[in-house]
C-alpha cells in the first residue's frame, strides 16, 4: 500500500510538471487562455473527480462554469497588459526620440520619420491586440462581468488607436491645411485680376513653403522652449 501510494504521488506530480510545460509553452506560443485553461483545471482537478465519484451534476456544472469565467478573465487580463506594453513603449519611444531632438543630436527630418516609424507599428500592434479583443467579447455571455470587461477593454483600446492615429496625422494635416490656404490665395488673386497667372503661382508657391516653414519654426521654438524649462 505504502508503494502504490508512493507511486501515485510520483506520477501526479509527473502529471503536474507536464501540465506546467503545457501552460509555459501555450503562453510562449501567445495563447494566453490556454494556458490560463491548463492551469485552472488542474486547479480543480481533485474536487472535479469527488464530484464526478459522488454524480454531483450540480457541482461539476459550478467548477465547470467557474473555470471558464476565470479562462475568459485570464484573456481579458493578457490583452490589457499588453496593450500596456505597446502604449507605454510608445510613450517611452516617443519622449526619447523628443528628447533628441530637442538636443539637436537628430535632425527634425529623421526624428519625425522616427516618430512617424514607431506610431505605425503601435497602430498595427493594437489593432491586432482589438481584433483579438473583439474575438472574445463574442464569446462571452451578454451582461456578464466578463463582458462588460471585455466591451470597456475594447472601448480603451478604440481610444487609444485614436490617439496614436491623431498623432500620426498631426502633421500631415497641417501640411494641408497651409496647402489649402496658399492655393485658397492662389485663387483669389486669380479672380480678382490683380496678379497674373505667373505671379499669382510663385506668390501661391512662396506662401506655402513660408507657411510650412513657420510652421516648422514654432515647432523647434516649443521644444527649445520645453528644453530651457526642463533645466530647472
Amino acid at each position: 500500500q505504502r508503494n502504490a501510494r508512493d507511486e501515485k504521488q510520483a506520477s501526479d506530480a509527473m502529471i503536474d510538471k507536464l501540465g506546467d510545460v503545457k501552460a509555459q509553452l501555450a503562453e510562449l506560443d501567445g495563447d494566453a487562455g490556454r494556458a490560463a485553461r491548463i492551469r485552472i483545471e488542474a486547479q480543480y482537478a481533485e474536487l472535479f473527480k469527488q464530484l464526478e465519484r459522488d454524480s454531483d451534476a450540480a457541482g461539476k456544472a459550478m467548477v465547470r462554469n467557474l473555470v471558464d469565467r476565470l479562462v475568459d478573465k485570464a484573456k481579458l487580463d493578457a490583452v490589457r497588459s499588453r496593450v500596456g506594453e505597446v502604449t507605454g513603449s510608445l510613450s517611452s519611444r516617443e519622449q526619447s526620440i523628443s528628447t533628441q531632438m530637442e538636443a539637436g543630436t537628430l535632425g527634425m527630418g529623421e526624428g519625425e520619420r522616427q516618430l512617424q516609424e514607431v506610431r505605425q507599428r503601435s497602430l498595427e500592434q493594437l489593432r491586432a491586440l482589438r481584433a483579438e479583443m473583439a474575438g472574445y467579447l463574442a464569446t462571452m455571455s451578454a451582461g456578464s462581468p466578463e463582458h462588460v470587461a471585455a466591451q470597456q477593454g475594447l472601448d480603451e483600446l478604440d481610444s487609444a488607436i485614436a490617439s496614436v492615429t491623431a498623432s500620426q496625422n498631426k502633421f500631415k494635416m497641417q501640411i494641408e491645411d497651409q496647402a489649402a490656404g496658399a492655393l485658397g490665395g492662389f485663387f483669389n488673386d486669380l479672380i480678382d485680376g490683380a496678379k497674373s497667372f505667373k505671379d499669382a503661382f510663385l506668390d501661391m508657391v512662396r506662401s506655402f513653403v513660408a507657411g510650412v516653414a513657420k510652421m516648422i519654426a514654432q515647432e523647434l521654438a516649443l521644444r527649445a522652449v520645453r528644453g530651457l524649462f526642463s533645466m530647472f
